[in-house]
């Protein structure tokens, strides 16, 4: 997730898939907490987007809201069509950690889904 210095926000999603292990999200599970806790900030963890991303221009892109409390609206949102390998252990950790979805799939209404050509 991003907020821009306007305060506007933007998410890049990824579907991932039990496969290879990810060697960019290492640095992820090595701070990841062993079960669900309040958000932390890790200064010294250095992520690069690009290296966890299986594709940079394969998207869908719409306008929509967060998928937790208080489920802000106006939020864009960029979720990869290809999807990512992740190990199985990799999953589990990052499962624990975060829990289940915080809210059921919403109704797509009025919103306009962009794919690229």
């Amino acid at each position: 997730m991003h907020r821009s210095a306007d305060g506007q926000l933007a998410v890049i999603g990824v579907f991932v898939a039990d496969g290879a292990e990810n060697p960019a999200l290492a640095e992820v599970i090595a701070h990841t907490p062993p079960q669900k806790t309040a958000a932390h900030t890790f200064a010294e963890a250095v992520i690069n987007p690009r290296d966890i991303l299986p594709s940079l221009t394969e998207f869908w892109i719409y306008d929509g809201s967060l998928t937790t409390p208080p489920c802000t609206e106006g939020v864009r949102w960029m979720v990869e069509r290809v999807t990512a390998p992740m190990s199985q252990q990799h999953i589990d950790i990052l499962s624990k950690a975060m829990g289940d979805n915080a809210r059921p799939i919403q109704p797509i209404n009025d919103r306009h889904v962009v794919t690229p050509k």
